[in-house]
């Protein structure tokens, strides 16, 4: 469930750390909520930017974002097209779990979610 869009810049400026693990934010119509702030893809994000390193298309909007049932909120990042269902952006394994590859900044990239479904287990983008 989406509770509020945030601007990308507050998000990389004053949420994501490697030493914090989690901070409590008052939302615009006045309710709090947690959310964790020293995940992978956060991190990974802040870092490597918000591009899909397959087709280039860079994301462009942030969401604060509370699954039902579960206690913490987290942030999701989207590239919007007109006239077109928002695209999750999500963190890729170079190297995927599947053949070996571990949880590790070095092993990620970014990329949206229609490039990383196509490119699934392997280990190259470029064949799709």
């Amino acid at each position: 469930m989406i509770l509020q869009q945030i601007s990308i810049k507050e998000v990389f400026g004053r949420f994501i750390t490697k030493k914090k693990k989690r901070t409590v934010y008052v939302l615009k119509n006045g309710n709090s909520v947690t959310m964790k702030t020293n995940s992978d893809r956060y991190i990974l994000f802040k870092e490597k930017g918000l591009t899909c390193v397959c087709c280039g298309l860079t994301a462009s909007k942030a969401y604060i974002e509370q699954p039902r049932g579960q206690s913490l909120a987290h942030i999701n990042f989207y590239i919007e097209r007109k006239g077109f269902k928002n695209i999750l952006f999500t963190k890729d394994h170079i190297i995927p779990k599947c053949k070996g590859g571990e949880d590790k900044q070095e092993n990620y990239q970014p990329m949206c979610q229609i490039c990383n479904s196509k490119k699934g287990g392997e280990i190259e983008h470029s064949n799709f």
